[in-house]
């Protein structure tokens, strides 16, 4: 579809909610109904392709390889990203909306560290149980490590001051390698959360003290839920982890660190010769600084069911 065809066809789709609403890039308007970024207290952070918190706004901004223009897409429109990138090119994300309303956004200006949102002309998803959600694939390089996928925020949207942290990510499962992957990080230390498939199918929280779950049946690439929340210093007592809704064991009895300065999406240290990255498709990163283990099974069964994961 040409790009004079899309803007046609998106101007016969305006129409008015509490006023005139752009369904590509979205209008916040008088939206009520709040996501789960913005519930339970609200997120420090919170990412996604669906709208979790952006009201109707933008919740994705997309680059095409072709002419290198930009546009904003909003969770009503992301199936015109394929349309305005165009039959054979590739759309990176340029930048990830924050829909927790504190405005820190997920971003990546370097061409050469933009992951992907669509291949080839065609938007990259994931289908579970017959339903499609798309997805924003990352990529690691380990020849280049400074080339390696991600994006960062302008403020640390976790930092050593919390006193109690929740994490829901739904991403791949990482195959290891005796390396330290970073599905979560910082750009300047080894702050982490990385889920890992090595001898023990490790969920491993580093802050920058390790805490470790075991993750099993787990399968390089599977993209699940992961929830995990630490509230204190008592392993097995201030801590929880979940893949989907089946808890997780810890494997170790390292105390859970709660706070660590983290600012990155995808990779940790990410843009330096040092970076350790990820492979694989992301769709949903939501961080809390607060111990919602009252509220997990509420937020669980909100994200297992729009991503129709699985129960285990």
């Amino acid at each position: 579809m040409s790009s004079e065809l899309l803007a046609s066809g998106v101007d016969n789709l305006k129409g008015h909610l509490a006023g005139a609403f752009n369904v590509l890039t979205g209008s916040s308007g008088d939206y009520t109904d709040l996501g789960i970024g913005r519930k339970f207290g609200g997120a420090a952070g919170a990412y996604s392709l669906r709208d979790i918190g952006a009201m109707n706004g933008p919740v994705v901004r997309v680059r095409r390889d072709s002419d290198n223009s930009e546009q904003d897409f909003s969770a009503l429109a992301i199936s015109f990203i394929a349309d305005f990138v165009g039959s054979g090119n590739n759309g990176f994300v340029v930048r990830w909306y924050d829909q927790s309303g504190n405005g820190n956004d997920a971003v990546q200006t370097n061409t050469s560290n933009q992951p992907k949102i669509v291949e080839s002309g065609s938007l990259i998803t994931e289908t579970r149980s017959g339903v499609t959600t798309a997805a924003i694939k990352f990529t690691s390089d380990s020849g280049t490590p400074a080339n390696s996928d991600f994006l960062q925020t302008s403020s640390n949207y976790l930092s050593a001051s919390a006193s109690a942290i929740t994490t829901c990510l739904v991403v791949p499962c990482q195959d290891d390698n005796g390396e330290d992957k970073g599905i979560l990080g910082k750009n300047n230390s080894n702050n982490r959360v990385s889920i890992d498939h090595n001898g023990s199918n490790a969920y491993r929280f580093n802050m920058p003290a390790r805490r470790e779950y075991a993750n099993t049946s787990q399968t390089v690439g599977d993209v699940d839920l992961y929830f995990n929340v630490v509230a204190g210093t008592s392993a097995n007592t201030d801590d929880e982890c979940f893949r989907n809704n089946i808890q997780l064991t810890g494997n170790n009895n390292a105390v859970p660190s709660v706070g660590a300065d983290m600012n990155q999406i995808g990779a940790r240290k990410g843009g330096t010769s040092s970076a350790e990255g990820t492979d694989g498709n992301y769709q949903e990163v939501i961080i809390y600084t607060s111990d919602l283990r009252s509220d997990g099974e509420n937020i669980r069964n909100n994200i297992i069911s729009h991503y129709s994961l699985p129960q285990d």
